[in-house]
Formats: C-alpha cells, structure tokens, sequence
C-alpha cells in the first residue's frame, strides 16, 4: 500500500481556506435539470433459449434459463441384459424382438437359410434341416439372401459377403463370440457391401465386436449388442460405410499391452451414421473419428463410463474427432465419460439439443474432465447444449487456430480438477484460441466464469453472456472473477455480472476489451482484511476497456478501476451506484470505496456519467493517473473528486461535471493507494 500526501490545489479552494464546492447546486442534481444527459441505460442479456425439449425430454428448473433432462430422473436406472435405454425413453426397453417360441427369427423371406447351433452336422439349411454352423451357411448364401440364426451359442469368428443378411432369434439368446486372439478382423467381418447384421448379441471375444475395412464394403446394423470385445465394439476403417439404429456396445477391452477397449472407432476416411447409439464403460476412446474424409453423425445416443487405458496413455474421452474427422451429434449425452466429453483435436465436432455433464478428472493424475474442448487447430460447435457438473473448464478452446461456436448454451457447476483443485471455469479460451458465441449462461463457477488469454493471447466476440455466482477456487488462488482477459481481445455485447468475487471483468496484460450493455452486481472482496478488491472492471498491466452504457452497482473498492502505465478504461453512458469501502487495517490495506480510480499512470475517461453513493470518493486519481470527466454527475460521496496525482488536469474533471450533495466536492486528502501486483 502506498500512502500519498496531500496536495496543494488552489482551484479547489476558496479564499478563506475552506474546500471549494464544484457546480454542487442542488439545481444540477441528475434528472431534475435538463442540461444534464441522462446515461442511456444497458439493454439486457438474453438468456439462452433450449426448449422446447427434443421427444421425451423434461424441461428443468423453475425459471428461464431452462434446460433439458433426457430421462424422467436425474439418475437413470442401469439397463442390463437385451435391454437399453437411449436418450428420450421412459424406461429400459428389449433390444429387438423377444425370443419366439419355436427359437427362430420371424418375418423371415421364403428363401432364409437357417442355422441352428444344436443341429446335427450335414443339414442343408431349410429349416427342417438347419446347418450347424453360420459359417457353413455362409458358404452357400447368396447375395440378397438371409440367414435365420436360431437361439444358440456360436462360437466363430465370420466374414460376411455382399447382400447377404444376418437375423438372430432374439439379442438376448442368438450369441456369436470368439476366443481366438486376431488384432485384423472381429468376431463379424464385413467383406462386401449391403451388408445387414440384425437382431442379435455378440459376447466376450478375443477380438473387436465387428470389423470393416475398404471403400466398397458397407453394413448395416439393427438391434446388435456388444459386450465385453477386445478393441473395440465397430472399428471401420479405409473408406468403409457403417450405418445402424439401436446399437449398444458395453465394456470394451484394451489387449494386453494395455492399447484401445474404444466404443467405435471410425477412420481413414470412413463413414459412420448412427441412430440410438449406447456405449457404456469403454476404455480410451467412447466414439472417436480419425483423419481426413471421416464423417460421424449421431442421433438419440448416450456415451458414459469412458476411462483411461492403464497408464493414462490415452485419457478415456466420450466423444473425439482428431485429425480433420467431423463428427457431428444430435440429442446426445456425454455422461461420466474422463478428460473430456467432447473433444475436437484437430478435428471438428457440433453438438446440439445434448448434455454432457460430470466428466471426470483423470484418476491417476487428477488432471483435466473438460465438458468440450477445441485443440490443435479442432473445431467445437455447441448449439442448445447444456454442461454441467465438469471439472477444469465446461468448455475450452486452446491452441492456434483451434476454435469454439457456442450458441444457447448453459454451463452449470463447473468444478476444480481433482489434483490441484484449480480452475473450474465456465468457459476458457487459451493459446490463441477463438470463441464466438450468442446467448451463452455460466453459473457456479469456480476461480472464474470466463477466462481468456493467458501466456499467449485469444480472441473472444460473445453476446447475450450472462455469468452469476461464480465462486472462489483454490483457497490460496482467493478469486472468483466474474470474466478475466490476459493479452488478445474480447469483445461484449449484453453482458450481465452478478454475484462474484474478486473482480467483475479483469483485464490486464495489454488485453483489450470492448463492451456494450453491461450490467455488473455485487462483486465481493475476496479477503477484507489482506487483499480487499470487490471492483466492477479492474484494467491493468496496459489493460484496456471500452465500454458504453453499464450500470455497476453493490461493488467494493471501485466500480471502474485502472493501474499502472497503459492501463485504460474508457467509459460513456456509465451509470454507478453504491461502492463501499472495506472495514480493514489501515496499515496493511486500501480500504477503497471510490466510484473510479486511476493510479500508477493510468487512466480513466468518462463521458455521459452518474456516480452515486460511493463511501469514500466519487473519482480517486493517484501516483501520475489521470481522469477525464464530461456530462455527468458525482453525488453523495463523502468526497467528490481525490486528487494525488500531480499529472491531473483539474479542468478535466470540470467539463460539464457537476458534483452534488457531497461532503467535500474536491479535495486533496491523504488517502492509502494499494501497492501495484508485480503480476497477475
């Protein structure tokens, strides 16, 4: 803290010695004389709009911003057996048919060749006379043809031909599965193209579920379920075509050497598209798209449970585009999944009308569980999306050229990863990073709503950003900022603060921050007693702001703050009302209490102002700061203007300012200045 003597103002007293009053008539006083300008008030931030919830969604919460629950209950129950529940349904539901009586698929064409797995060997495949084995029957399907797989256990490994149709009995008890170890095919291998697998359950194999490679081989699946395969559940790679509705994989496997156990990997230029999609329980990778021509589209899925391989080699995300894939999901939850929910890592992911909530931290290095994140040149879409319970940041983009779109989006309840219980931020940009966005509520941060910048700068153009009750982090970090900008830019327009810490918006590091329709509330000191703050907008290190029409009100220290050389706010259309001083030692803090201040070569411009109510000075300039006062008024604080800067134009705080119902209009009276950080 530095402590500064009084200076000698003689335009500030009168003849007698006695304080001057400056246009202090109560004539001048704000809205009772038309000379002076009213500020125009801030138009409001709009809350995101999610609803109407997509078929069978719940809307939540009593009051706007409303967001969407997939399941009647917070919890969903475990689906186990042949049955599932995708996002939308009531209750788990049977995969497929039932098993029929007889132990044969129905519906079946006239020309179906049958297999049974307790026939007798030599049956030609009617269904008096089944083969043994699918393979068998394989050897004399045709394309076009079906193959009715009865109830039974198959165990073997198959490649299936072009036109040629696989139906179980039932999921439940048509059982494929293979114990011989084979990294290069699955337990169905796709060979040609058309092919269709319905109706049945592939179990713990000692190889990937399915498997499909080439330009000209596609299949389709339909009420399959995979459990407990090495690999993965579907792995298409080099061009191949997979589309399916009602899949589930669960728990898939790493080998040996601890290496994949993903959902589904699609890649080389693969496509995948898939309605009412399960996975539960993968190791690495939940559903990942790799490499250039990859196309992944969901609908109507769930991916929850995904942890890291042994070793935290790869970190167990829920849904991954890498290397220019594009992935694209629709009603989808991201739930449980580790390190991130989803992650565009030089890919490109959108997601709307989703969820994607509690996304864990890394177990062994307690690092990370991101909502969405954009990396190494990846691109994040989130469109009516809600994120909540995270750790780390609920969304971030960090990395040149990697960038975040976000529009009616909720982020609720981020929380500090797990090691250093640090960040928990609402939405960070780093490493020059860029996010635009529209319509965007962050509630219950912690450290911070919104971060941009850091040792690199970022970019950051929102509107209709809404941010309240962001809370402390790390006890020995104290802050709960509402917005903090290191280095880059950030642009604002309709942007609401409430209840926060620390500081409504930082901006510092020679970042610049330009906005429009502000409104900030009650910013609380973090610490009254060692480091008080509480301010509105805080600019330092050649920190800039620009903003036009705000209202600050319920603030601590100041309202409008700047230090050290470079440092600017400029301000028009400003209302700010109420900023109290901190009940602390006077001997180890600055109590503040000052509507604007500007030290250490700082400085503050206004234009078209109200300052009301501030517990100590209206204006506070100190250390060679300066301010710019013109149309406005100062009224009800104990001192109108402070003046401790020797760089101060007097006449610049005069331009059609009138100072009103104040203790002392202008004075030079010693009063304690905090210490300049050595950093932020």
């Amino acid at each position: 803290m530095v402590w500064l003597p009084g200076l000698i103002l003689a335009l500030a007293l009168g003849c007698d010695g006695e304080p001057a009053t400056v246009d202090a008539s109560p004539d001048s006083a704000v809205g009772e004389d038309a000379s002076l300008p009213t500020p125009a008030p801030p138009a409001p931030a709009a809350p995101p709009v999610l609803t109407p919830c997509p078929d069978g969604w719940n809307r939540t919460g009593d009051a706007a911003p409303f967001g969407c629950e997939p399941w009647p209950s917070d919890s969903p129950p475990d689906c186990t057996g042949a049955s599932a529940r995708f996002p939308g349904m009531a209750a788990c539901a049977l995969l497929g048919t039932p098993c029929a009586a007889d132990g044969w698929p129905t519906d079946l064409p006239a020309d179906a060749i049958f297999v049974d797995a307790d026939a007798p060997a030599g049956g030609d495949g009617t269904r008096a006379l089944p083969h043994a084995s699918i393979t068998e029957a394989l050897a004399t399907a045709s394309a076009g043809q079906t193959i009715a797989i009865g109830v039974g256990d198959y165990a073997e490994a198959i490649d299936v031909p072009s036109g040629v149709s696989l139906v179980g009995a039932c999921v439940e008890s048509t059982v494929l599965h293979d114990d011989a170890a084979r990294f290069d095919r699955g337990v169905i291998t796709v060979v040609g193209s058309d092919v269709v697998v319905r109706n049945l359950r592939i179990a713990r194999s000692e190889q990937a579920g399915l498997w499909i490679a080439g330009t000209d081989r596609s299949v389709h699946l339909e009420d399959v379920l995979i459990e407990d395969a090495l690999l993965a559940g579907v792995n298409a790679e080099q061009g191949a075509v997979v589309t399916a509705d009602r899949l589930v994989v669960r728990r898939p496997r790493p080998t040996v050497l601890g290496t994949f156990g993903r959902g589904l990997t699609i890649e080389t230029g693969s496509t995948a598209t898939i309605r009412r999609l399960v996975v539960e329980d993968a190791v690495e990778l939940g559903v990942v798209g790799i490499r250039p021509g990859t196309v992944v589209a969901l609908e109507d899925a769930v991916i929850s449970g995904t942890s890291p391989i042994p070793g935290e080699v790869a970190a167990g995300g829920g849904l991954l585009a890498f290397d220019q894939a594009e992935v694209t999901a629709n009603r989808v939850v991201l739930e449980g999944n580790t390190t991130v929910g989803a992650g565009a890592q030089g890919g490109s992911i959108a997601l709307w009308d989703s969820l994607v909530r509690m996304t864990r931290s890394r177990p062994v290095a307690g690092e990370l569980g991101r909502g969405a994140e954009a990396q190494l040149g990846g691109t994040v879409s989130l469109e009516r999306v809600a994120l909540e319970d995270n750790r780390d940041s609920a969304i971030m983009a960090v990395g040149e050229e990697s960038r975040a779109r976000v529009v009616d989006v909720i982020v609720r309840r981020t929380l500090p990863d797990v090691a250093e219980a640090r960040h928990g931020w609402g939405i960070g940009v780093q490493g020059l990073g860029h996010l635009e966005g529209d319509r965007i509520h962050i509630e219950r941060s912690r450290e911070a709503g919104f971060v941009s910048g850091g040792l690199l700068p970022a970019s950051v153009d929102v509107r209709d950003l809404t941010i309240v009750d962001t809370l402390r982090g790390n006890p020995s970090l104290s802050y709960g900022r509402g917005i903090s900008v290191q280095r880059g830019t950030f642009d604002a327009a309709r942007l609401s603060i409430e209840r926060c810490f620390g500081e409504g918006i930082l901006v510092t590091d020679e970042a610049e921050a330009t906005l429009t329709d502000v409104s900030i509330a009650d910013v609380v000191p973090i610490d009254e007693a060692v480091q008080p703050s509480g301010r509105a907008v805080f600019a330092m290190f050649g920190g800039r702001v620009i903003m036009e029409r705000a209202e600050l009100g319920g603030t601590w220290d100041a309202a409008l703050a700047a230090m050290l050389p470079g440092s600017l706010i400029d301000a028009s259309d400003v209302r700010i009302d109420g900023v109290r001083a901190v009940e602390c030692d006077a001997d180890t803090c600055a109590p503040g209490g000052h509507g604007v201040f500007a030290y250490f070569e700082s400085e503050a411009r206004l234009r078209r102002f109200v300052i009301e109510s501030s517990e100590t000075c209206g204006v506070h300039v100190a250390e060679q700061g300066t301010i710019s006062l013109s149309s406005g008024v100062v009224r009800g604080a104990s001192i109108g203007a402070c003046v401790q800067s020797d760089s101060q134009d007097l006449g610049a705080l005069q331009d059609d300012v009138s100072y009103v119902d104040n203790g002392i209009s202008l004075d030079a009276t010693m009063l304690p200045v905090p210490e300049p950080p050595s950093a932020l």
